[in-house]
């Protein structure tokens, strides 16, 4: 048995068919995509978002120590995803390495000018993992790059 569609039924399966292609299409080609198949712009927002570069720091001169330059410049480094210390009761541990090395917590950042710094980025505890190993402790981390400084030691 053939259903029989009226002109008027066939102009809308039509404009239902080519609507639909259009917005594929469309949808498809807006956002760029890089080799592993992730949209490229959510991660360089996220790597921007992330780290801080000597420009940053020179970019707020009233910041007398790095602490008040990330606080003007970055406040979420200093504010981790709710994790176990939520759970405990405490507040977020921060660890922060200068240079590949543990230096403490946040405190340490009110010791470094901001003109000595390379660069700075914040890695989330799953991201510091493979940095520091299962054994991190801290809920959030800052790594620092000192000016001078190269992996075999100062320059």
């Amino acid at each position: 048995m053939r259903i029989q569609l009226s002109p008027m039924s066939k102009r809308a399966a039509a404009a239902c068919v080519l609507v639909s292609a259009v917005c594929v299409f469309t949808g498809c080609a807006s956002a760029p995509v890089n080799t592993h198949g992730r949209s490229s712009f959510s991660r360089d927002a996220r790597s921007y978002a992330a780290s801080l570069t000597a420009a940053d720091f020179a970019s707020v001169p009233n910041a007398t120590t790095a602490l008040e330059a990330v606080r003007q410049l970055r406040p979420l480094f200093l504010q981790p995803r709710p994790g176990g210390y939520t759970a405990r009761g405490e507040g977020p541990v921060i660890a922060v390495y200068i240079n590949d090395m543990y230096a403490g917590n946040v405190d340490v950042l009110q010791t470094i000018p901001p003109g000595q710094i390379e660069n700075m980025r914040y890695l989330q505890r799953t991201e510091a993992m493979t940095f520091a190993g299962s054994q991190t402790r801290g809920d959030g981390f800052i790594m620092v790059r000192l000016k001078g400084f190269s992996r075999r030691g100062t320059q």
